[in-house]
């Protein structure tokens, strides 16, 4: 994550979901909004390890074939979008219960934040 200290979690998600979903922003998002965050995080997440993107998607050919079908079938620029076009990244996002969001609590962003420290596109596809 970057280095501001404006972060939204999605409340309504399991606690090992928190930090994967987590994007930088100063204030609750609407579904739309959260979509662009998230596309953003994924990008950020692909550009700051270059050389391990598709290493990350091929770890997961046996529990999630999508990802490591990524790799083999699309060229490495359009491998973000890819990925969050996917169905496992659709299965994901639909853990954030809309109707049931507002203000993240702040401890749970407190510990959100520190989680952000170790995050990784590795991190991330374990987790779909």
């Amino acid at each position: 994550m970057n280095n501001s200290n404006k972060v939204w979690s999605p409340k309504t998600v399991p606690n090992n979901l928190q930090t994967v979903l987590a994007v930088s922003a100063a204030w609750p998002l609407t579904p739309a909004q959260y979509r662009q965050a998230m596309a953003a995080k994924v990008e950020r997440l692909f550009a700051a390890e270059p050389d391990h993107g598709r290493a990350a998607l091929e770890m997961s050919d046996e529990g999630l074939p999508e990802m490591a079908a990524i790799a083999r079938n699309q060229p490495p620029k359009d491998w973000p979008m890819a990925v969050m076009m996917s169905d496992s990244m659709m299965v994901l996002m639909n853990n954030i219960k809309w109707e049931k969001e507002g203000p993240t609590p702040i401890l749970q962003l407190l510990h959100v934040r520190e989680n952000l420290k170790d995050e990784s596109l590795a991190s991330l596809i374990e987790q779909m």
